[in-house]
């Protein structure tokens, strides 16, 4: 475990120097992402006009174009160009890093892990400052803020293992899409971006296992009940266990048909 530990953050490291050697990958990686958030921002735009809410819905999702555009391209363009320089045969993996493929999986897992956790943390406080700016409110840091912070990051974090392992077990190359999606779908019916009334009913159903849901409720000062709190629970301790399963399944199906280098 040490071992996986230590490698872990021997690739964090690779990561750093990665994004000073490829900083034209990491810009056209950032512009990508950017335009997939386009018909978001106008969607935005008319319901700023439509409800009168002067610009701001629109001011909301232009920040979380720019910083999560950003935020996940430095975090996550370094690991595609690792795969491709040894894909290329231009970096001896085997020399940097003596392990099993088991260990090293782990390792890449945990790195992204560590990836997830600072990403979610620095988009989330973003959210606050922009609402807290926005709406001009103080946000009291009682238990109640502090719980429903700490298991809406962990519920974030439980659902990238879910998407790694879906992918895995699928396998798909690459996982960042089906996170991106999955995580798009969560913010869409979580009422950030624009009011939960203009989505249809059955879509606004899947708010109550958004994480993103609660952390915005709370943030905007509506009181939320103990049954809200309950389910947010029941939901973290269940994605937890599905996104496990799901994590360890994906492994075991990859090296058991022998697909890591594929998957590569």
């Amino acid at each position: 475990m040490i071992k996986i530990i230590r490698t872990s953050l021997l690739l964090i490291r690779i990561d750093f120097l990665i994004q000073r050697k490829y900083k034209l990958e990491l810009i056209t990686s950032i512009l990508s992402k950017m335009s997939i958030y386009i018909i978001f921002l106008l969607l935005a735009i008319f319901t700023d006009y439509y409800t009168g809410m002067k610009f701001f819905y629109s001011k909301f999702i232009l920040t979380g174009i720019v910083v999560d555009s950003i935020l996940s391209s430095a975090l996550y363009t370094p690991s595609l160009v690792f795969i491709q320089e040894y894909k290329t045969g231009r970096l001896d993996l085997k020399m940097i890093l003596p392990l099993s493929i088991k260990e090293l999986i782990y390792a890449l897992t945990l790195k992204g892990m560590l990836w997830s956790v600072v990403e979610n943390s620095i988009f989330i406080v973003c959210w606050f400052y922009f609402l807290i700016y926005t709406l001009e409110k103080n946000v009291v840091l009682s238990l109640h803020f502090i719980i429903v912070t700490i298991l809406a990051l962990y519920s974030c974090l439980e659902l990238g293992f879910l998407c790694l392992g879906i992918t895995l077990s699928l396998e798909i190359r690459g996982f960042n899409p089906m996170v991106l999606l999955i995580r798009t779908f969560f913010v869409i019916v979580s009422g950030i971006y624009f009011p939960l009334e203009i989505l249809p009913t059955y879509l606004r159903v899947f708010s109550l296992i958004s994480p993103y849901y609660y952390l915005a409720n709370i943030i905007r000062g509506i009181k939320m009940n103990v049954s809200h709190l309950m389910i947010m629970i029941i939901t973290a301790i269940l994605y937890a266990i599905i996104g496990s399963f799901s994590l360890n399944t994906g492994i075991k199906n990859m090296i058991r048909k022998g697909l890591w280098q594929r998957w590569l």
